[in-house]
């Protein structure tokens, strides 16, 4: 692996690792890196650039499983913004939600929602989430319940794991 790589890879790293745990905090435009008043091709340009650096598919089996997993998110992101700037009617209607404080378009935010299994770090624990996940959609509360208490033995500390759990328990 070359040393040019290595940086790109430590950029990138160091990158989504800042961004990701506040990603909700940031306007389409910041994480384009324009202006409000930016034009279309500023825009395009921008958007462009930050493809070409972050696509996941350039750092597939280079990054660790849950970096490469938080730059898929932060990625799609990025690109949901380009999809709202990139649109007269649908950045203006950004623009108006942004006067008021809100970060993410209604409609875009239905698309792609955060997967609460990216904050889990242990393959297990992933592994035993989906399956508890496919339990519940078969209301098999008995079996999700199990690959819950088998996903906490990975990862005993997460907190949305113990709150998934607790509601499990609680309806059964």
């Amino acid at each position: 692996m070359s040393q040019e790589g290595e940086e790109l890879r430590a950029e990138v790293r160091a990158y989504v690792e800042e961004i990701f745990p506040d990603l909700d905090l940031f306007s389409y435009y910041q994480l384009l890196d324009v202006e409000p008043t930016a034009s279309p091709i500023d825009i395009k340009e921008r958007f462009y650039e930050k493809a070409a650096w972050l696509h996941p598919d350039r750092h597939h089996g280079q990054l660790q499983d849950r970096v490469h997993a938080h730059l898929v998110v932060v990625y799609a992101r990025i690109a949901e913004g380009y999809r709202v700037l990139s649109n007269p009617q649908r950045r203006a209607g950004y623009d108006k939600l942004l006067s008021n404080g809100k970060l993410r378009a209604t409609v875009i935010e239905k698309e792609i929602e955060r997967d609460p299994e990216l904050d889990l770090e242990s393959p297990q624990a992933r592994k035993f989430y989906k399956m508890a996940v496919e339990a519940l959609k078969k209301s098999d509360k008995r079996s999700a319940d199990m690959y819950l208490g088998f996903a906490l033995q990975s990862e005993p500390d997460s907190p949305m794991l113990k709150a998934l759990l607790a509601d499990v328990r609680k309806k059964k």
